[in-house]
């Protein structure tokens, strides 16, 4: 009999979406283990076969725990579930390549896992996502960079407001403002602007926003699932809590291009601002899981199944044909509206199967 596939799932962020992820990897064909502390919620799951945990924080613990992992569990993949992960993972990844050569099997696995490492820093960043896109010929809005208030407003008034303001990196909107004129700016200015650091600005795209979420391997696209944005949470620029399945064939083009450009392998979603006539405009990269990861069972395009087909060395699966779907996630929707009608006539992605997860996210709604 042939043994199992198996993956080993990163996660160090407090993101409850990442408790969904070992049971859509499992019903994918895999067994799951997680690298990460006690604490972490990705450890609700009862789909989690093994545990590699975290206890003294310091880099050899990281660093120790990993090769334990690797060597105890023998995963075929390494997955980044959250930002945290992603930064720890890849700093490991460069650390073993400048530092350690002794460490082939582990190297060439978060290598295999995470793709080329020349691009592994500039996917996650802003400033540097737009320099690449420009390469690889993919549209992005018009944008530059500045470090000082004067730089940036003298910025806003050559791109004209609305402009949309962020750090170099972040997460779930967290460090991004829209910026309806120069007091706007200002204020959204003194709540970013770090020590030398250079801020983001961007023209503002009217329009709508589409996620194309992606399993690539070695730049080659296994799979991908594009989700227009239909609420989200806070409003304008928080993360989605409707979604809805579309298939927009110059985002499936451009995303061959941006694969095939940086030799992606693993986990990503790119966002694309599709403008009033339909063109897509890339935002950001997410080189992670985001929280429609694990929906391949509703919209019939599995990204962990095309994964697991391809380290099995089975033929691809035609491409599902579209389905008209719209899914309110759990608990974002139910935070954003208790009295949502998308809670009735959307699916609402509840995990009613697992009721430790079911309550710890109920609890991000209305508390212990």
């Amino acid at each position: 009999m042939t043994q199992k596939k198996r993956i080993l799932v990163a996660s160090f962020d407090a993101w409850s979406s990442v408790c969904r992820l070992p049971r859509a990897i499992n019903d994918a064909g895999f067994e799951v283990a997680t690298f990460s502390r006690e604490a972490d919620p990705i450890n609700l799951s009862t789909f989690v076969l093994e545990r590699f945990l975290i206890k003294e924080k310091t880099h050899e613990d990281f660093i120790r725990t990993l090769k334990q992992a690797v060597q105890d569990f023998a995963p075929d993949f390494v997955l980044c579930a959250d930002e945290s992960s992603l930064r720890i993972i890849d700093y490991i990844a460069q650390e073993l390549e400048t530092k350690e050569p002794s460490a082939k099997a582990l190297t060439k696995l978060l290598r295999f896992s995470r793709g080329d490492p020349r691009y592994r820093g500039q996917v996650a960043n802003k400033s540097l996502l737009a320099q690449l896109a420009k390469r690889l010929g993919i549209k992005t809005p018009p944008q530059g960079t500045g470090q000082s208030k004067d730089e940036l407003l003298k910025l806003a008034k050559e791109l004209g407001y609305p402009v949309v303001l962020k750090m170099p990196e972040g997460a779930a909107g967290a460090a991004v403002s829209i910026c309806k004129n120069e007091k706007t700016l200002e204020h959204s200015y003194a709540e970013f602007k770090r020590p030398g650091q250079h801020l983001v600005l961007q023209k503002f795209i009217h329009g709508s926003t589409l996620m194309v979420n992606t399993m690539a391997l070695g730049g080659r696209i296994l799979e991908s699932v594009q989700w227009q944005k239909i609420k989200c949470h806070p409003e304008s620029k928080g993360p989605s809590s409707v979604v809805k399945l579309i298939d927009q064939p110059e985002v499936n083009r451009l995303n061959r291009l941006f694969a095939a450009g940086t030799g992606a392998s693993g986990l990503y979603s790119l966002d694309f601002q599709l403008d009033e006539e339909g063109e897509p405009h890339l935002l950001e990269c997410n080189p992670r899981s985001t929280p429609t990861s694990h929906l391949g069972n509703l919209s019939g395009r599995d990204l962990f199944v095309a994964l697991h087909r391809e380290l099995c060395s089975e033929p691809t699966l035609p491409q599902a044909p579209l389905r008209e779907l719209q899914v309110a996630l759990f608990p974002k929707e139910l935070q954003r509206d208790k009295t949502s009608h998308f809670l009735h006539e959307a699916h609402h992605d509840v995990p009613w199967d697992e009721p430790t997860i079911f309550k710890y996210m109920l609890n991000e709604v209305y508390g212990s």
